[in-house]
């Protein structure tokens, strides 16, 4: 591939940040049409990307949110709210009490339930490090830097030039010509944002927008890194700085495929998975898996073609990606038939150093899972032990257990636990015989949480209106938590995940008053 071919893909594959349209700014402070999340590698920040699904601003919004606050705000004494549904207004001041008859500060116990504390957002999002993405966010994904203060994208296999130079503080430098200070800072919970890149998927113009995130002062700064190019005159920059860079003498060659919705990140070999959430058969190379080069500036490399046989309309497509510790393998789930399998990437461990990534194919391999429910649709795929697999089927609402086994019936279906209808995001969290399912109810509002090793439903959590799936705060980083995208509801509920904890299983703080319209 040519110099001029792979600036091509990259800058129509790629966005640095930002987008910026004539029209009405997103606000910066807020949560709205949340759809994907991310929380921090040490859990005192969590990324959250609003998807604008509504077109009601230019742009989408990507927001760090301070866990440390929402953890301080929940130890401290709130009065209880003045009313069922009560939605504090934003002309109320974050600070002190609003000056209407309610007289409410910025968080208060919920009127039907005191063990929920409703907060306003703005006292938990960074408005510093907000930047537009671009409208309909899918999947969010972080690549930590590397060790010894390496870049993010300098592929681990391939580092060590980069880990001397760390050493001898080149790290510093890179820090400084990002226009960030690298100074950890202090909180009054006490953490810093970990140093990385964010990944989010934007289905509104097909295309992935990458952003770098370092600590200053104690808080994240994101920034447009490395260096993009000089800006061409028909170029447009977002609020941040950050540019979408357009070159008007250069040809696209390949376009990414419609609908980038599901990511994985290989963070040994810097590659980035993209799963296409919709194709047919009219168009090659379409619902399939796009391969991105992350290692320092991230570039487009190609599409697949689609693993999954086509349904009776022609159309493919891809779920959910997920990577198994226990098998060592990547899964893919079908849009469009109840089935999963793993996937083949032809890289050989180091030798990604050096490979020429235009040559490496994505295949299906002979590891399949088939619903023997009637149907249509897999959800995700999740890894109970080396012998133990569940998949989410979504037409009928069923999570599926299955034994693995290489004899010549392949994996075969053993158990079925009915879920709510129309399920939409499996997830799993704990260790042994304390890990459990999370199955994320959409439609329903509700999260079922499964035991494996039974298997059955131990718990539905009323979580508000359509939930968009969960992220879990690592362990070791205070009390065990599950974050809940509130797309319905235009904010984040946590849930109390601790064991023995009173309110186990319950929603005990939500960030942002539920509402159905954005505020």
């Amino acid at each position: 591939m040519s110099a001029r071919s792979a600036l091509a893909l990259s800058a129509v594959a790629l966005t640095a940040c930002g987008l910026n349209q004539q029209g009405v700014p997103p606000p910066r402070d807020r949560i709205v049409y949340p759809s994907s999340a991310f929380v921090d590698p040490d859990g005192h920040w969590m990324y959250v990307a609003n998807s604008n699904s509504d077109l009601r601003y230019n742009s989408g919004t990507l927001v760090a949110l301070d866990l440390d606050q929402v953890a301080a705000d929940e130890a401290q004494a709130w009065d209880v709210c003045p009313k069922p549904d009560f939605v504090r207004s934003y002309d109320a001041p974050l600070d002190g009490v609003d000056d209407t008859a309610d007289h409410v500060r910025r968080c208060c116990w919920d009127y039907l339930d005191h063990n929920v504390l409703d907060c306003d957002e703005r006292a938990y999002v960074n408005e510093p490090s907000t930047i537009e993405i671009g409208s309909f966010a899918a999947g969010l994904v972080f690549q930590p830097s590397a060790p010894g203060g390496c870049t993010p994208g300098t592929r681990h296999a391939c580092s060590q030039g980069c880990q001397d130079a760390a050493d001898a503080g080149a790290s510093a430098d890179a820090g400084a010509d990002a226009g960030v200070t690298a100074d950890a800072g202090t909180l009054p919970g006490g953490g810093a944002s970990v140093a990385g890149r964010l990944f989010v998927g934007i289905r509104g113009n097909s295309s992935i927008v990458y952003a770098d995130t370092q600590s200053a002062g104690g808080k994240p700064a994101l920034s447009c890194t490395p260096p993009l190019p000089p800006m061409s005159p028909t170029s447009t920059t977002s609020a941040k700085g950050c540019a979408l860079s357009e070159e008007p003498d250069v040809k696209p060659v390949v376009n990414v495929p419609e609908e980038p919705y599901a990511l994985y990140l290989d963070s040994a070999q810097d590659l980035l998975y993209v799963g296409h959430l919709r194709g047919d058969t009219a168009h090659q190379d379409t619902g399939g898996v796009s391969l991105f080069d992350v290692q320092g500036r991230p570039k487009f490399v190609h599409p697949s073609r689609a693993f999954f046989p086509a349904d009776v309309s022609g159309s493919y497509g891809v779920t959910s990606l997920s990577y198994s510790d226990e098998t060592k393998q990547l899964y893919a789930t079908s849009r469009y038939v109840p089935m999963a399998v793993s996937l083949a990437t032809s890289t050989n461990g180091d030798n990604a150093c050096s490979e020429d990534l235009t040559m490496v194919t994505i295949s299906p391999s002979s590891v399949s899972f088939t619903s023997p429910l009637a149907g249509s649709e897999m959800r995700g795929l999740k890894f109970v032990s080396p012998t133990r697999a569940f998949a989410l089927q979504r037409i009928p609402p069923a999570l599926i257990g299955y034994q693995l086994t290489n004899g010549p019936l392949g994996n075969v279906a053993t158990d079925f636990v009915e879920t709510c209808a129309a399920p939409t995001f499996l997830d799993m969290a704990g260790e042994g015989d304390a890990r459990r399912l999370f199955v994320t109810c959409f439609e329903a509002g509700q999260v079922y949480v499964v035991d494996p090793t039974i298997p059955q439903v131990v718990a539905t959590i009323d979580v508000g209106r359509g939930p968009a799936g969960l992220q879990f705060s690592p362990p070791g980083a205070g009390p065990a938590r599950a974050y809940v995208i509130g797309f319905g509801h235009n904010n984040v509920g946590v849930i109390d995940l601790e064991p023995g904890s009173p309110t186990q299983y319950h929603v005990i703080h939500k960030l942002g008053f539920p509402s159905v319209l954005p505020r």
